[in-house]
Parts: structure tokens; C-alpha cells; sequence
């Protein structure tokens, strides 16, 4: 933290921050979430401080001056000599520290409430406030504190999330041996399923049996995902892959490197990054790929199999030995009697909506605010999200002259999200002719980055579980998240065409 801002924290927090002040840390909390932690730790510090006598409190305040590049050991050292000096002017003696159990969680501490002329809305918590300020520094203040408290809880709300990670890893049986039965037989296990849609059953020992939510698929057991269905199970690095309608995956396995074997119908794959001698291998009957780490989308057919790479690069190889490798953007298909070549992938934008003002595609405004958001790559405006009805945070767009062909077709909605902690996101389309709903749920959501997702409108379901139709049309493009996970912002919405004519 440089020397100015040190500053114009100590300004702020002693309540003679100037308009440029309060604008500047505003600026820095946005590009930074971690600052917005040192501007709300060290309004609490100073809260503490004023309860100290003179000299105790130029010497914890030395101790913040003290944390030079170093803000964070600053803090550290002043908030444990504020806490020393408390507890000694009450005439106690400060406990012996105890050894940590669990890990750190990042807890605020509401400041003292100080009187402001402006309404609070429920819940908010006020940094800093002095009555009759100027309008426009009234107006600063507002927006540094509304910045500050909502990145404040976003970074400590993901400390929280990966120290519960972290600690529920290291209490938990590793994942290849767990206890089954009250013998304790062991199994091996590959994949965990995180979302089961309509008529998905377990293939095992030429049986099948239905599955849920959470069950555990075992090395070499397969998956087979009826019509209506849909299905996403889960590896222990992360790795996602999603199986759509009519898809047949014969063998998963885990051990040794990751592998599935499709025998047809379409899956998506959110590939982490795989040890270079372990690839995760794909097998169809007319061929493999192997993948690194990538967003992918195969598609098995009874002659032919396609392979389109949306990140980074594949190699798809024929039985016959022949390979090529897919970059991203490209697609490749391999079949009987047809030359294995690598392809640009083509597709059309029939929407797209970036929240400036020349849009191409065009909208209207309905529910959500434009804001600058968070910092991301190419900067500009985006949505966020605003109570809908006084309900679930919500953001809606609405195209204009939108043309597209039968529902649902080879159509997907792409967009940019910053979800907030807690989040439970769906991305949701309103038909016209139905006159209702169909979402799905955002997979594999991470609070405070930028992220794009990606959902094929044959994955979009009503409440009842039916599917978009060929006579649906599309009016409203909807972006909602459970009650009380606070704002999220969406960016860079299109919906595309995977199969233009």
C-alpha cells in the first residue's frame, strides 16, 4: 500500500476525507477487493483506538504507520496492540493465545453506529457517516461504503468457503477408498454426480439402476441419460462433464488418469489442467481424444464422432492411428472414408448485449442496474442485479426483433457472471407461447471472479420438467439468484447458433 493511500485511509477514517479522498478509495477498493478489507479493518481499528488513553493510542497508531508496503502486518500488529491495550486499561490481563483448531475465517466487526442524514437500508452496515456533509461528498461516501461492504464480504465470504474446503478435505476418507457396508468392503471411487435431471440410470454388472443427486459412480461403471435427461458428475480435481439427451457413457474411470467411453449422444466437458503423462481419454468407436485441460463438446453419432474445442487444444486420433490436434474454436470429425481435418468452428450470434451504448443487437431496459462492476477484462458497463418484486435479486433483458428458428435447436445462452457468495444462479428464457420459464442451473459457480458460462437451450426445463418446444419464442433472456446471496453482475450476453445454415 503506497504512502497517498495510507493516507487518505487515516483521512477517512478520522472523518476529513475530501471528495477526491473518498473517490480515490473507491477506485482502489474496485481494483483491488483486498483493499476494501484495509479500509473496513482500519475503520474498526479506529473505532478501537478512540476507546484508548493518549499514549496508548499514538503508539498503536505507530504501529499501523509502521506496516509500510507491508498494510496487512500494519493492521495485524496495531488490531493486537489495541486489543493488549484494552483489555489492560480495564484492569484485565490478556489471555494466553490458544492454539488454532480450525482455519482463519475473516470475520467484520460492526463499527459504532455514527448519525447520518441519509436512510440505511436493512442490514447495511456504515463505515463511516458525519451529518450535513455537502451533496456531493454525501454522495462519495455513500458509494465508497456500499463498494467497500460489498467487496468486503465477497473476499471474506470466499476465505470462509476455501478454509471450510480445506478443512472438510483434510477430515474426509480420500475418495478411492471409502467404507461400504458394515463389513468394511472398500470401493473405488471415480466420479461424483452433482445434478440429475429426468430418467438417468447407473450401468453396472449389465444392470441398470436409477441414480440421484450426490451418488457415487465407481470405477468403470457407466452412465445412460434418457431422452428428457441430463446429467453432470463431478471428478475429485474438479473436472465437469455434462451428458445431454440420448447419451450413452459405458465406462468412467479415475484411476491411473481420467476416461469415459461414449457410445452416443453428446457431452461438455470442463477439463482441469491433468498431469502431461495422464491425459483424461475420451473413447468412441471412431475415436479417442485426449485432453489436457479444455472446455470441449463431443458429439457421438452411430458412424461418426465430432469433437469441438471451445479453450484450449485436443487431440483427436482414429482407430487407424491417424491424429490431429483441435486448438480452440476449431472442430474436427472423425468417420468412415472421410479425411480427418481440423476446422474453424461456425457459428452465428443471432443477440448479443453488452450493456454500452451502441449495442449491436439492442434491448430494453427492465430489471437491473447498469454499473461499472468489478474489474474485468475490457472494462465498459455491465448488470447488476436489483430485488425483483421485492424478491430474489434478478436481471432481465429483453431483445428486440428477435429472430430465431425452431426452439431449441442448436441455440445456447452465453454470458459473463461475477456471482456473489452463496450464490445459487439460473439463467432462465420466457416463452411467449408458453407462457413460462425454462432454466437451468449456472454449474460450477466461484463467488468473486469473472467466469462465462455456457448453456444449451435443450438443457432450459419448466417447473415440470418439459423442455423448450419448436413453437416457444423467446422474449425475455433472466439471470436470478437465491434470496440472500446479495447482488451478482452479468456481462457480454449472447445467445448463439451452433448449427447456422
Amino acid at each position: 500500500m503506497d504512502e497517498a493511500l495510507r493516507d487518505r485511509i487515516s483521512r477517512y477514517v478520522a472523518g476529513e476525507a475530501t471528495t477526491e479522498d473518498l473517490d480515490r478509495l473507491r477506485e482502489a477498493a474496485e481494483s483491488d477487493p483486498s483493499m476494501a478489507v484495509a479500509i473496513f479493518e482500519a475503520a474498526e481499528l479506529e473505532r478501537d483506538l478512540r476507546r484508548l488513553p493518549a499514549a496508548r493510542r499514538m503508539k498503536a497508531r505507530f504501529a499501523l504507520r509502521r506496516g509500510g508496503a507491508s498494510g496487512w502486518i500494519g493492521l495485524a500488529a496495531a488490531a493486537a496492540l489495541v486489543a493488549a491495550a484494552v483489555l489492560v486499561s480495564r484492569g484485565e490481563r490478556p489471555a494466553p493465545p490458544r492454539p488454532r483448531t480450525e482455519p482463519p475465517v475473516v470475520r467484520g466487526v460492526e463499527p459504532e453506529p455514527v448519525a447520518d442524514p441519509r436512510p440505511e437500508k436493512a442490514g447495511q452496515t456504515v463505515l463511516q457517516g458525519t451529518p450535513d456533509k455537502a451533496p456531493e461528498k454525501a454522495v462519495a461516501e455513500d458509494d465508497l461504503r456500499r463498494t467497500v461492504e460489498r467487496f468486503r464480504q465477497s473476499v471474506a465470504e470466499e476465505e470462509r468457503r476455501r478454509a471450510e474446503a480445506d478443512l472438510a478435505k483434510a477430515r474426509t476418507v480420500p475418495p478411492e477408498v471409502r467404507p461400504r457396508g458394515s463389513r468394511g468392503a472398500t470401493i473405488a471411487v471415480a466420479a461424483v454426480l452433482r445434478s440429475v435431471e429426468g430418467n438417468v440410470a447407473r450401468i453396472a454388472a449389465g444392470r441398470r439402476e436409477a441414480v440421484k443427486s450426490s451418488d457415487v459412480l465407481e470405477e468403470g461403471q457407466g452412465l445412460a441419460v434418457a431422452r428428457e435427461g441430463r446429467a453432470i458428475l463431478e471428478f475429485e480435481d474438479g473436472t465437469r462433464v455434462e451428458l445431454g439427451g440420448e447419451t450413452d457413457v459405458t465406462e468412467i474411470r479415475a484411476a491411473g488418469g481420467k476416461g469415459l467411453r461414449v457410445e452416443r449422444g453428446t457431452i461438455t466437458a470442463d477439463v482441469a489442467k491433468q498431469a502431461a503423462d495422464q491425459p483424461m481419454i475420451l473413447a468412441t468407436a471412431r475415436g479417442e481424444a485426449r485432453v489436457l485441460g479444455t472446455m470441449l463438446r463431443l458429439v457421438v453419432g452411430a458412424s461418426s464422432t465430432r469433437l469441438e474445442v471451445r479453450e484450449g487444444k485436443v487431440r483427436l486420433t482414429e482407430p487407424g492411428g491417424t491424429s490431429v490436434d483441435v486448438l480452440e474454436g476449431h472442430y474436427a470429425v472423425a468417420a468412415a472414408r472421410v479425411p480427418l481435418l481440423v476446422k474453424p468452428l461456425a457459428f452465428r450470434i443471432p443477440f448479443r448485449e453488452d450493456f454500452e451504448r451502441a449495442s449491436p443487437a439492442g434491448s430494453e431496459e427492465t430489471t437491473g442496474v447498469l454499473v461499472a462492476g468489478p474489474p474485468r477484462e475490457g472494462g465498459g458497463r455491465c448488470k447488476e442485479s436489483r430485488p425483483y418484486n421485492g424478491g430474489n435479486p434478478t436481471i432481465e433483458v429483453v431483445p428486440r426483433d428477435l429472430k430465431l428458428g425452431p426452439l431449441p435447436g442448436r441455440y445456447a445462452l452465453r454470458f459473463r457472471y461475477f456471482a456473489a457468495p452463496r450464490a445459487d444462479l439460473r439463467a432462465q428464457v420466457f416463452s411467449t407461447v408458453s407462457k413460462d420459464n425454462f432454466s437451468a442451473g449456472v454449474q460450477d459457480l466461484r463467488p468473486g471472479v469473472w467466469r462465462v458460462a455456457e448453456i444449451p437451450f435443450a438443457a432450459l426445463r419448466r417447473t415440470s420438467g418439459a423442455g423448450l418446444s419448436a413453437a416457444d419464442r423467446v422474449h425475455t433472456i433472466g439471470f436470478v439468484q437465491a434470496a440472500g446471496g446479495g447482488s451478482f453482475f452479468v456481462d457480454d450476453v449472447e445467445i448463439i447458433d451452433l448449427d447456422p445454415p
